[in-house]
């Protein structure tokens, strides 16, 4: 099989797996499961026709449409993978949209952790008024924190492999003052 026609194979699939909403890693291994099939079909229809443009139009139509097939694998997705696809976000992502994922993420297990560790402790008036501020300052400075982190490594990365903006000074500079920010906050906290 040549590289033009393991191409066409690889858009016969992603036609039907790219419209289902799943986390990134089951689609990546639905994928790799659907190509692996239409691949062994292809390899039949080849071994009959003995012409590769033959084959694939053969194995598309054996495919299906991929509105169907796109119907019966979203129906297949668990609905505990919406929390994995919220988790790992998408490819192509947004560096905001990823950073307030991320930081809605930590707030929540913040909170979380707040109240799971209110209980067991007994009643919240028995925390001393300083801890209970810190405690929420804390709840309150780890998204903040996961939110800058985001960006700094986003802008980090442009300036390490990004070839327009490749500067290994900048991203060193970077690296330092994000270092400094998080010795100065954890310093003074």
């Amino acid at each position: 099989m040549n590289e033009s026609t393991l191409t066409q194979l690889k858009i016969i699939v992603e036609r039907a797996v790219r419209p289902v909403r799943a986390s990134f890693a089951r689609k990546r291994k639905v994928r790799e499961e659907l190509l692996a099939h239409v691949s062994g079909v292809f390899e039949e229809e080849l071994a009959g026709l003995g012409d590769e443009r033959l084959a694939v139009q053969r194995t598309a139509q054996r495919f299906g449409q991929p509105a169907e097939l796109t119907e019966q694998l979203q129906a297949a997705v668990p609905a505990s993978d919406a929390i994995d696809r919220f988790l790992s976000g998408q490819p192509g992502e947004s560096t905001l949209r990823a950073a307030t994922r991320l930081a809605a993420w930590n707030l929540a297990l913040g909170v979380i952790v707040f109240a799971a560790a209110t209980f067991l402790s007994g009643l919240l008036t028995v925390w001393p008024k300083e801890a209970i501020q810190f405690t929420v300052f804390s709840i309150l400075l780890l998204p903040a924190y996961m939110f800058g982190l985001t960006f700094a490594t986003e802008w980090i990365r442009q300036a390490s492999y990004e070839p327009a903006r490749r500067s290994r000074f900048r991203a060193a500079l970077l690296t330092f003052a994000w270092f400094a920010i998080t010795m100065a906050l954890f310093g003074g906290v």
